[in-house]
């Protein structure tokens, strides 16, 4: 009736009516928290996929809108002079806005229901007993209501800006005194198309001529960020993925000690005299109480060398009151290393002091232990909690240079892990094994698809906002192109003009953006990393991130074809009779 507080009392009434017919009392909370476990990461993983995709459309949105509607400002002159005051001319925008507002969010709301039966995915959906058509209303009351108000928002401001007051088209004032990058580019003699690009990305201007060169910068380095955020993230994945020493497996292999003819000791049937054996430990596990806590309770007992569990924090038990804990068992007692704990198990029960956060694996298929609950003891502290029906398996690593296929097959010729002859009963009949990719692991590579797509989507938003501004110009500045073209440009270089632009506009959203970028991988990493309990330190790839700068330039600067094409074939004496 009480879950994990009426364990003991159920156990305890158990012992009373079945006496020695029980043979024992098996707590599946580990199973349990395994479930719960794989349905979150998948959680986490869209909620973070969500929250970048509505940022990066958030950002595209407000640019666009604000720079469409920023439009009206140079009607205001004439609305003002028609009668119009300021409350009136910002609602001629209003229904615009309001048909954008609405528009949207219906669509949003169509298409959600529409691809409802694509979720959930995963061992969620094995999980969800009625997958299928699904309306939630308190889902997509939320999301109509906050797509309606941004929208508005941003509309609303943008009107508010447009009609701070009316006025006059005026050519803007030259320039005196201070120098600009494109001044200082042109004194060191590059060329025209080099300096003209330069200063069109990095100088706005004013009026009709202005260009929204902020909004290009910042679609520019949002793409970057999360361009570079999903290589530090599916980097340290990856690096996770191969190397099982941060899921726990801190030996080169197994062998399961199927005789029970001892208990948790340190005999390991000669393994450690094997030759090609560097280190050897016994290991024992068996499921214990820490405060009440029901938890997997592992013993190490080193036979050659040292070999322990992988420790995330502070270090591991040396002593037999020492215990180290899963991050998962520490946050449910409310414990921090250097408290101290009770554990109890089917021996006996003893009070230790926290030394470590660790991490356990997976020993056998189906052992549901997972990654981030257990306690980790020494020989002789597991000895006063693990009985003689704790599992048991003798782990080693092999010594460098030693043929690993060899030393593996000389283990496994042991009597002690081979199957009686005639016996198909045998407990374990694995045979000596190296390690498993625990749930947790596999879990995280089942979503693997998250971070790039969320790279391609905010790319996309990203170049949206950057071909806008590379159309704009070619429409705004006409008058400048096309007295670059009686000026003697060719096409090619009102092309290369536009060109250097857009790699101006990308070399800043690769400056700013690739370090902000591997702040933004590393923090979802950690924070992805602490939720299953492992080494939280993410992997950068170097040559990875560098190709991002040649990929980056070389995208935009397609994005720029179209657009600085169309600037490059228009006669000049069009443009210039139509200023």
């Amino acid at each position: 009736r009480n879950g994990a507080a009426d364990i003991a009392a159920v156990t305890a009434a158990a012992r009373r009516a079945f006496g020695a017919q029980l043979d024992g009392v098996t707590n599946v909370a580990a199973e349990a928290h395994g479930g719960a476990d794989a349905v979150n990461v998948l959680t986490v993983a869209l909620w973070a996929f969500a929250a970048i995709a509505a940022a990066a459309g958030a950002v595209t949105l407000a640019i666009v809108l604000s720079r469409d509607v920023a439009q009206s400002e140079h009607d205001q002159e004439t609305l003002a002079a028609l009668g119009l005051v300021r409350r009136e001319r910002v609602a001629t925008v209003g229904g615009r806005v309001l048909l954008i507002a609405f528009g949207g969010a219906l669509v949003a709301a169509v298409l959600a229901i529409a691809m409802s039966p694509l979720f959930p995915v995963g061992i969620a959906r094995r999980a969800e007993p009625s997958p299928g058509l699904r309306v939630d209303g308190l889902v997509l009351g939320v999301g109509l209501v906050a797509v309606i108000a941004f929208v508005i928002l941003v509309g609303t401001v943008a009107a508010l800006r447009a009609t701070r007051h009316p006025f006059r088209i005026e050519e803007p004032a030259i320039r005196g005194g201070r120098r600009t990058i494109a001044d200082r580019a042109a004194e060191a003699g590059l060329r025209p198309p080099v300096t003209s690009g330069v200063r069109m990305a990095l100088e706005p201007g004013r009026g009709p001529s202005a260009l929204p060169v902020r909004s290009a910068y910042f679609g520019a380095v949002f793409g970057v960020i999360g361009l570079t955020a999903a290589i530090v993230f599916g980097a340290s994945l990856a690096h996770l993925d191969a190397t099982p020493k941060l899921y726990g497996y801190t030996w080169d292999f197994k062998a399961p000690d199927d005789t029970f003819a001892v208990r948790c000791t340190g005999n390991d049937f000669g393994v450690s005299h094997q030759p090609g054996i560097r280190a050897v430990s016994a290991v024992c596990y068996e499921q214990v109480a820490v405060d009440g806590h029901p938890t997997m309770g592992w013993s190490f007992t080193p036979v050659r060398g040292s070999i322990g569990p992988e420790v995330v924090e502070g270090r591991a038990p040396s002593g037999p009151r020492e215990v180290a804990l899963g991050a998962s068992t520490l946050d449910a007692l409310g414990k921090k290393i250097g408290d101290s704990v009770r554990a109890s198990g089917n021996a006996g029960s003893a009070t230790y002091q926290i030394v470590g956060r660790i991490v356990l694996p997976e020993m056998q298929l189906g052992d549901a232990q997972p990654l981030a609950d257990g306690a980790a003891f020494t020989g002789a502290g597991g000895h006063r909690l693990l009985d003689n029906d704790a599992t048991r398996y003798i782990v080693g690593t092999i010594a460098p240079g030693a043929h690993r296929a060899t030393v593996l097959h000389r283990v496994n010729a042991m009597p002690q892990f081979r199957a009686p002859a005639g016996e198909s009963n045998f407990v374990f009949d694995e045979g000596v094994s190296g390690s498993l990719r625990p749930p947790e692991v596999d879990r995280l590579r089942n979503i693997g698809w998250v971070p790039p797509l969320v790279a391609a989507l905010v790319a996309v938003l990203a170049l949206v906002a950057i071909a806008h501004t590379l159309t704009t110009t070619t429409r705004r500045r006409r008058r400048d192109l096309a007295v670059l073209r009686a000026l003697g440009f060719e096409r090619r270089q009102v092309r290369a003009t536009l060109a250097w632009q857009a790699t101006t506009i990308a070399a800043v959203g690769l400056v700013v953006g690739i370090p902000l970028g591997v702040v933004v991988g590393s923090v979802v990493w950690r924070r992805v990393a602490e939720s299953i309990g492992v080494t939280a330190t993410p992997d950068y790839p170097t040559v990875t991130l560098l190709l991002i700068v040649p990929a980056v330039l070389l995208l935009v600067n397609l994005v720029g074809l179209w657009p600085s094409s169309a600037a490059a074939r228009r006669p000049p004496a069009l443009a210039l009779t139509a200023e």
